[in-house]
């Protein structure tokens, strides 16, 4: 059984697959690592491919998550899960400080954008930074709202659960 957990960024995908009792991995740092591993784009999509059919190949029950939609995965999962989380306010300050850490981590890469780039280009490069762009935190919930049913979409019998729900529900399928 293949199951997919997906969810806006920020929402808790990565961090929930170390409360499951199924193997687990995380779609982005699969890609990342074929991302070190090849130097062109067609190479670490092989790489990526080939990596989750493995994956999937050694493990009879398997847990993938990432905020990829249907036409971007190599797998077609039995179950999908939309992870949500109604703490908002909690969960923008939380994407706020996230989005501040990758750019002081990054900070150099960032000074040599802001002071290089034509200053209409300079919202493209915070694309990965959406709550930087937002100013309340009805902004943060409207956007929120609409990357859930962009996957709905993708996914129309998706499980929607929290953060807790989902682990109940994965523990209660063996």
């Amino acid at each position: 059984m293949i199951i997919y957990i997906t969810g806006a960024p920020g929402v808790g995908k990565t961090h929930i697959l170390s409360n499951l009792s199924i193997k687990g991995y995380d779609l982005d740092i699969i890609f990342d690592n074929n991302c070190k591993k090849y130097s062109t784009y067609e190479l670490v999509q092989e790489g990526y491919k080939k990596d989750i059919e493995e994956y999937i190949k050694s493990n009879n029950n398997i847990i993938f998550v990432g905020y990829q939609g249907k036409e971007q995965l190599f797998f077609t999962p039995d179950i999908v899960i939309l992870l949500i989380r109604t703490d908002y306010e909690y969960y923008y300050r939380q994407k706020l400080l996230k989005d501040f850490k990758f750019l002081c981590v990054h900070h150099n890469e960032y000074e040599n954008i802001i002071m290089r780039t034509e200053i209409n280009e300079l919202s493209n490069y915070f694309i990965y930074n959406e709550v930087v762009k937002m100013k309340t935190l009805s902004e943060f919930i409207n956007w929120l709202k609409l990357v859930n049913q962009l996957v709905i979409d993708d996914f129309p019998n998706a499980k929607i659960c929290t953060f807790s729900e989902v682990i109940d529900y994965i523990n209660n399928l063996k």
